[in-house]
């Protein structure tokens, strides 16, 4: 069977990744959940340990983990970015500071890589 995205499906998963992280940034704006971001965070790495890990059929051995902690890397960086650049253009307020930044890059690598350990070999 074959897996392909829909085009419509990308629209829709890109409004949806704004509306989480609007809600994540009133959230953790106003302290009303202690530690939510780390918490979108941990789940946003464990969503791309989890497709990066189906998309490629990997098994736990360690080359694959490797590859999906670069992956959660990469994509936390980017994300990183993103917000920065919302913030800068003055979409969304978002907090920030470098160790934020590390800690979210950090937090999200490690939900990636626990994502291998969650899946069954293929």
């Amino acid at each position: 069977m074959e897996h392909r995205i829909v085009p419509w499906k990308v629209p829709f998963i890109l409004l949806t990744l704004l509306g989480v992280l609007e809600v994540a940034v009133v959230c953790f704006h106003w302290r009303a959940i202690p530690h939510f971001d780390v918490f979108m965070h941990l789940l946003g790495g464990m969503t791309v340990g989890l497709f990066i890990v189906r998309l490629f059929r990997f098994d736990r051995t360690m080359p694959a983990v490797l590859f999906v902690l670069f992956c959660g890397v990469a994509i936390g960086i980017a994300w990183e970015m993103f917000e920065y650049v919302i913030d800068t253009a003055g979409i969304l307020s978002v907090p920030m500071s470098a160790f934020e930044s590390l800690k979210d890059v950090a937090v999200g690598s490690i939900g990636a890589v626990c994502a291998t350990f969650f899946t069954k070999n293929p």
